[in-house]
């Protein structure tokens, strides 16, 4: 009974086809996982787990298979195998548990489902047109740019159409975006193309459905909240915005969480970027001081006494280089 028992509970935990990977070398990447599992079967996701406060990979390592029987070879062939010179524990991880929020609010039932429904269908991350541009922010950013009350330009009762005012500005707008993003470094031509490329960015995220009157701190904000921001493109016509997080763990952290999350007025809809979004000469946003990230994570990490520590010897060493320069003279 005791054997059934645990053989019902490893088929339960197994079910999803999820894999949890030990012992893996801390300098290994997601790509490099992904290539050496990818061989017993097709991956969903691969997730490197990465420590928060040094950015390191930790040697641990989730790995979900599309179908649950692959994950099984997966586990019979390499555990206890070897895997850049260090042997490898792999084996199934528990299933994730479900967690319900119950809303006895009016019409929630309704609403709840609706907005969970969107949320999901966001969490492809392929629903729309890489270079779409909201009809609200489109106006915005043409009554900016003109100098007039967005009320102004969509009265129907003035002289010109304001269908062919708007179809004149949004070619305007969208010129004017896809100028902002070739001067920071993006690579404008991986957005133009006309079938959905298979591979996408691990990192780059498309912000798209924000408002006119959105600023770059407030999507900095939004987004370091699951991790370190490597890059933020906003364009001056506030359309869209390109987010690039330092962590491959972090950006999906960010992608599910904010996925047709409300910001300000409407939902925000968010689309992983083609891989070669950004060419290498975009530039990084600086984390920090040009020489305090390593001591400040040093003295973070370590027990109060080696604080006071490396204290004293940075003391005593100011003091040998005083008495030494005395000698000297």
């Amino acid at each position: 009974e005791k054997a059934d028992k645990k053989a019902e509970e490893s088929e339960e935990e197994d079910e999803e086809g999820r894999l949890f990977v030990r012992n893996l070398p801390f300098s290994c990447t997601e790509e490099e996982v992904a290539f050496f599992f990818k061989k017993f079967g097709p991956l969903s996701e691969v997730h490197l787990c990465i420590s928060k406060m040094e950015k390191r990979p930790t040697g641990l390592a989730f790995v979900l298979y599309a179908f649950p029987r692959d994950a099984h070879k997966a586990i019979a062939a390499a555990d206890k195998t070897y895997f850049q010179g260090r042997i490898l524990g792999v084996t199934p991880a528990k299933a994730r548990k479900a967690v319900f929020v119950e809303d006895n609010s009016a019409g929630a039932g309704f609403k709840s489902q609706k907005a969970k429904k969107d949320k999901d269908g966001a969490q492809a991350g392929h629903n729309w047109n890489s270079l779409f541009m909201r009809a609200d922010a489109v106006a915005d950013a043409v009554a900016a740019d003109a100098g007039m009350a967005k009320g102004e330009l969509l009265d129907h009762e003035s002289g010109a159409s304001m269908a062919v005012r708007l179809a004149l500005g949004e070619t305007h707008v969208i010129d004017r975006t896809k100028k902002a993003l070739r001067d920071a470094g993006v690579n404008v031509s991986a957005l133009e193309v006309t079938c959905k490329p298979k591979e996408r960015s691990k990192r780059a995220i498309l912000v798209k459905n924000i408002p006119h009157s959105t600023e770059e701190d407030e999507l900095q904000s939004l987004f370091s909240r699951f991790g370190d921001v490597d890059r933020l493109v906003l364009p001056e016509t506030r359309t869209m915005a390109l987010v690039e997080m330092a962590e491959p763990t972090e950006a999906r952290k960010a992608f599910k969480a904010l996925a047709y999350s409300p910001f300000k007025t409407q939902p925000l809809f968010l689309e992983w970027a083609p891989p070669d979004i950004f060419l290498d000469s975009a530039p990084r946003r600086v984390r920090g001081g040009p020489d305090s990230s390593e001591d400040e994570s040093d003295t973070e990490s370590a027990p109060a006494g080696a604080k006071g520590a490396k204290v004293e010897k940075k003391d005593a060493a100011a003091k040998s280089s005083k008495g030494e320069k005395g000698e000297k003279g």
